[in-house]
């Protein structure tokens, strides 16, 4: 067969989508080995439909690394996704791997595990690929497990297994898991003790080190919220009800260092961003007593651990909204967050917002703090989907919206729960020209209660009967 000459393949390139030079990569040896050649054309376009400021497609590349390391080096790395920053990736697979997770998830083709025991002194060999953590609650902290995905030194499959965390060192009898937080490399899990809900701890392990006792961070202490970010934690527990003043605390994991405790008043926070510098956070001024339209001040601070007073203001501000029980900060990159009070019903139109996204805007003098919008709308649960500029808000069971994060307008288009459940959505071209009646093809017998299960890019976690199934989408399987 004739051979293509390299300067119409370069055209043939110029003018092509991703799609049609996959396709084209399928009819020869030589061809294929022409596009996947094109390494910064298919870097390019990788980073620009999935790019990694979305925190579900870091996660999915993260596991992609570590998963396909194995293959090309004899490294026995800890798992940490910065150990593989050099790792040379093939972007051509890169690509086409991702969109292959998004089709399994879609058409519903998984291998499925059946993991029936867990220990707490289980600790593999080999790469942490992921860990999905299923900590009910109000249940006995031995009730905790975590399936553990892990790519062996002898073999090129990974395995998974069930793990129990190690509680080693706390007390766990008359207690009760008080709720969980977890990012690629951590868990936290609070307990509290039945007699007293005032008296709350919380532990922290590292996913490769579950079989080792847990970091106490708290004991005995009556918290009010936790945040946990890349490797930052924090979290506030009240100091004194008479007076309305909390203890805001600050933990780097990596560095094994605690900032120092800052005494001020009753807030809400979350984490804004992580850097190579410090972290920086977002503090809301809560009254917990006041519902409806009220003034909500809010800051960005600058967390610098090394200083006797951490927490720095950067930038503050106010603004209107409707208070429907509390208002929550919300992460949506490292360039802007929200602020949005839950509704249960559709808000009457005349009705102030209960929601607003503010960008984060750092010149060379200072940071400013820029509002974008305001919105009313009704509300239990807020994901975003940076990746496609669109935020869910999720309300009602399994209804939900969908706006812009460039004017929060809503955009009308179908929504798979397998796209919420994985955070990894088609191609923007791709998703558009879906058919409003395209549904998930997941099998019924497959199909647990959103109750039950926990769900990473790659796979689902959920319990039947007490035994526990993942459901694995990134591993080839039959159709």
């Amino acid at each position: 067969m004739m051979r293509l000459p390299e300067k119409v393949l370069d055209r043939i390139v110029e003018a092509s989508d991703e799609a049609s030079l996959a396709v084209l990569s399928c009819t020869s040896k030589h061809l294929h080995n022409y596009v996947s050649r094109q390494q910064q054309w298919w870097r390019a376009h990788f980073e620009q439909q999935f790019p990694r400021c979305d925190d579900s497609e870091h996660r999915w590349l993260c596991q992609y690394k570590q998963t396909h390391q194995a293959s090309q080096t004899d490294s026995t790395a800890d798992g940490s996704p910065d150990a593989l920053d050099d790792f040379e990736l093939n972007w051509y697979s890169v690509y086409c791997g991702r969109r292959t997770t998004e089709y399994r998830w879609r058409h519903g083709q998984h291998t499925m595990h059946q993991l029936t025991s867990a220990a707490a002194d289980t600790h593999p060999d080999g790469i942490h690929i992921q860990s999905i953590p299923y900590v009910s609650w109000p249940f006995s902290p031995s009730d905790a497990v975590i399936a553990s995905q892990w790519l062996p030194t002898s073999q090129q499959r990974p395995i998974w297994h069930m793990v129990q965390p190690c509680w080693e060192g706390v007390e766990t009898e008359d207690v009760v898991i008080d709720g969980n937080w977890f990012s690629d490399e951590y868990l936290a899990i609070q307990i509290k003790d039945k007699s007293d809900s005032r008296r709350r701890s919380l532990c922290v392990w590292r996913f490769t080190s579950l079989h080792t006792p847990p970091h106490i961070v708290v004991t005995d202490q009556p918290i009010r919220y936790v945040d946990i970010h890349k490797s930052w934690l924090v979290g506030q527990y009240w100091h004194s009800y008479e007076t309305n003043q909390c203890v805001t605390f600050v933990y780097n994991l990596d560095q094994d260092v605690r900032c120092p405790d800052t005494l001020g008043n009753y807030t809400s926070c979350c984490i804004q961003r992580a850097t190579t510098d410090g972290l920086y956070i977002v503090r809301v001024d809560d009254d917990i007593v006041a519902s409806g339209p009220l003034t909500v001040s809010y800051q960005l601070q600058q967390v610098l651990p090394d200083r006797e007073e951490p927490l720095q203001s950067q930038a503050a501000g106010a603004t209107w909204l409707n208070n429907g029980g509390s208002i929550v900060p919300q992460r949506i990159d490292d360039s802007r967050f929200i602020l949005w009070s839950p509704y249960t019903t559709r808000p009457d139109p005349g009705s102030p917002p209960n929601m607003v996204l503010l960008e984060v805007a750092d010149h060379a003098a200072a940071v400013s703090l820029n509002e974008k919008w305001l919105l009313r709308v009704q509300v239990e649960e807020v994901r975003p989907i940076v990746s496609r500029n669109l935020l869910a808000a999720k309300h009602s069971g399994s209804s939900m919206t969908l706006h812009r994060l460039a004017d929060g307008s809503e955009v009308h288009r179908v929504h798979l729960d397998s796209w919420y459940l994985s955070g990894l959505y088609p191609t923007e071209s791709q998703w558009a020209k879906m058919a409003k009646n395209t549904v998930w093809q997941v099998p019924e017998s497959c199909r647990p209660n959103a109750a039950d299960q926990e769900s990473s890019p790659t796979a689902i976690l959920y319990s039947k009967n007490g035994v526990f199934t993942v459901l694995d989408y990134g591993e080839r399987c039959a159709a």
